[in-house]
Formats: C-alpha cells, structure tokens, sequence
C-alpha cells in the first residue's frame, strides 16, 4: 500500500487531471494561511488539509505555483515534498515543504487533491512571498568640491528584497532631511542596494550622527553611527593641493623609471674598453674570417686549399716562395 501510494503521488505530477472529468467532490480543501513570508534560504511550510466523508483507499495530491509566466506544476523534488507523501489520506493533509527557499520560488501555491471515486478539489491558494534582509548600514565621509567645498555623510546598505528599503538620518531622537533624494538599484542577481546622504556643516561642535535601515524583512530596523567633528578635518583646499602634489610625484618618479629602463641600452654600448686589456675572444665574424685580434689571418688555421704563406711585417707585399 505505501508503494502504491507513492506511485500515485508521482503518477499525479506527470499527469494532469482534465477539468470535469471528475465527479463534484464531497469534500473541502483548506489552504492556510493566504499568505506566508520567509526569509531567502530558510524553509516555507505550505499548509493544505482536506475532509473526508467516505475514507476511500486511493487518492493524491498535486500542487502548483502561479507566477509571471503562467501555472506551472510543482515536481518533488529535494527541495520540494510532500510533509505526508505516505499517509496523507489518513491525514487529510497534502502539505508542501520548501527547504532553500530562493527569490524564484515566489508565486502563489494551489493545492489540489483528488480522492478517486469521490472527486477532485482545490484549495484556494496560498502566496509565497521572499525576503532577502537588507546588510548592515555602513557610513563613509565624503567630500564634495564642487560647486562649493562641503563635507557629507554617505550611508549605503545592500542584498534586499523586495523594494523598498527605508533609510532614514537621524541627530539623537530628531530625524534629520536627506540632502538627496534616495537612490536604489538593483544588481546582477536581482537585489537590490540604496543609498542616502546628509549634508554636513562646515563648523561647530563634535556631532554623532545615525544611519537607520528598515525593510519588511527586519522586525527591527539596523543602524549605524558615525561622529563628525569639524575641527577635526583638514581644510578642503589643503587636501586638494595634496592630491595634486602626490599626482606630480607619482607622474615624476614614472617618468624617471622610464628614462632610465630606455637609456640602459645605450649606456652599456657605450662604455668605454680598458687600455691594453684584449677584446673578447667570443667573436663571430673574427673566429670564421680566421682573423687575429689585429685583423691579420691566424697562423696555421686550417683550410682546404694550399696554405699561405704569412705576411712580413714591413715587406712589400710580396708573398714567399
């Protein structure tokens, strides 16, 4: 009997069951609640039950997801079980198991259960719903020179989902106005990152100031703080100078490096020969002409013709008989 069940379960993944095919079912199928949320990566359980007057002794159930590209059918996988693949008759319940749940797993669930004999029925649907948390909020200083020279605060958070994150600033309990409008985009695997920015004044006391993130997927929102002392911060024409000044150093000492790895060539070509010391022996053109160090032929080098004889110094030019 459990083989056969388990059969019957498969057998009804494979194979849909044609609309008024059926007798009207006696019975009811409950899906609760309407609607689940989880966290991306942990595990979604789908309730599904139904009621039974006759006890028959062969059914299954199916399940299936409704999203953007229509209704497709839940296949049993690793990922995806039945809670009671075996004895869900005697259950009455056809709950489905998610582990790993992804972003792709969204959509709305229906379940279907078929008695035979007494007909098939449908519930109506519960919807799954994804969240991937918002990182903790990091807070970077920033300094703008254009179109005055002014400091600010950045505050960037990432790997959300759905939108929106909600990033607020704040001086103690007083919320303080963004300089600039929100800004979020989304990456290459579908989450998304945002960021805010706060103005900050060019003089006065040393100030803490906070950086709060909230998304649907938080019970409590993340915050970050950042204390910013304007005494403490160099003068924004000093730092611009300095940056011009490591720019010109650093230009300068690549074009030295260059100077110099061009010119090694020539330097070495170049170099002077000691007096009296003897070329290098390791000559090619000399060793095949069979000249001496002095341009005259070697003495007793071998040849294949008749030898000749040396040349006098001082002579005529005039070889020996």
């Amino acid at each position: 009997m459990r083989l056969q069940l388990g059969c019957l379960v498969l057998c009804s993944q494979l194979l849909p069951w044609a609309s008024g095919s059926l007798p009207d079912a006696s019975f009811t199928v409950l899906q609760f609640p309407s609607e689940v949320g989880v966290i991306q990566g942990a595990s979604a359980t789908l309730n599904c039950t139904f009621t039974q007057g006759l006890s028959p002794g062969k059914g299954a159930v199916s399940w299936s997801r409704v999203g953007p590209g229509g209704e497709v059918t839940v296949p049993l996988t690793a990922r995806f079980m039945l809670a009671y693949p075996d004895t869900f008759l005697h259950r009455g319940e056809g709950t489905l198991a998610i582990a790993n749940v992804s972003l792709e797993d969204a959509g709305k669930y229906i379940c279907r259960v078929l008695l035979w004999g007494t007909g098939e029925a449908q519930g109506n649907g519960t919807q799954l719903r994804v969240y991937a948390p918002p990182s903790h909020p990091v807070i970077s200083l920033q300094f703008h020179p254009k179109p005055e020279p002014r400091w600010s605060l950045i505050c960037r958070t990432a790997g959300f989902y759905p939108p929106p994150a909600q990033l607020s600033w704040y001086q103690g309990s007083i919320r303080l106005p963004p300089a600039q409008p929100l800004k979020q985009c989304e990456d290459q695997t579908g989450l998304l990152w945002a960021s805010t920015t706060l103005g900050l004044p060019s003089s006065g006391p040393s100030t803490t100031y906070t950086c709060q993130v909230g998304h649907l997927s938080l019970q409590e929102p993340l915050s970050t703080d950042y204390t910013y002392d304007p005494e403490l911060q160099e003068h924004p024409s000093l730092i611009a100078g300095l940056n011009l000044l490591k720019i010109a150093l650093l230009g300068a000492l690549s074009l030295g490096v260059g100077l110099a790895v061009c010119l090694r060539p020539s330097l070495r070509c170049c170099r002077p020969r000691p007096r009296g010391k003897a070329p290098s022996q390791k000559e090619p053109l000399r060793s095949v002409l069979g000249l001496t160090p002095r341009g005259r032929p070697s003495l007793g080098s071998p040849s294949s013709g008749p030898a000749l004889a040396p040349w006098v110094p001082g002579g005529s030019g005039n070889r020996r008989n």
